[in-house]
């Protein structure tokens, strides 16, 4: 293995894109695919033209909670970047999450409304609570939002199906 003494961030990223254009291999302990997933990651400016679109976007909002109340919002802070950017670009923003572990049963101590409410607060705009992921009335609340409103979903792990 030869050793280059890299000069620049720039022939940093020139050495990786070539690493990255080989068939197969490594890069040191990484794989080549992990590599081009993160140099390579989209953000939300190239996404495009935003206006009416419907984004989904999974956050992590498992806050710690002394019964409904909310002991640190750090998490819930950290994704307001994210939502009022899409926001900004008039994007219809979905927000989907888990807190705690409730194994696929509907436990109301882990609901996400204490979240929403926050989220609201945070944003200074309302923040609906849909009473489900993908029902009746989570479809509902999608279909009635306007551009740069926001919807959180409940507890994804509320559903048998979510494993993560």
């Amino acid at each position: 293995m030869t050793k280059h003494r890299i000069q620049s961030v720039d022939e940093c990223g020139v050495l990786f894109r070539n690493a990255c254009n080989m068939q197969s291999g490594k890069i040191g302990h990484f794989d080549v695919r992990f590599v081009k997933e993160r140099i390579f990651m989209k953000t939300l400016k190239d996404l495009g033209d935003l206006k009416g679109k419907r984004v989904l976007v999974r956050a992590d909002f498992n806050v710690p909670l002394d019964g409904t109340t909310i002991t640190d919002d750090g998490r819930i802070k950290a994704a307001l970047p994210t939502i009022k950017t899409l926001r900004e670009e008039g994007a219809k923003v979905i927000l989907m999450a888990h807190l705690g572990r409730p194994k696929g049963k509907v436990v109301p101590e882990l609901s996400l409304a204490p979240v929403a409410a926050r989220l609201g607060e945070l944003l200074g705009a309302n923040v609906p609570l849909a009473k489900d992921t993908y029902g009746e009335d989570a479809q509902a609340k999608v279909a009635a939002m306007n551009d740069g409103d926001v919807v959180l979903l409940e507890n994804v792990r509320f559903n048998p199906e979510e494993t993560s």
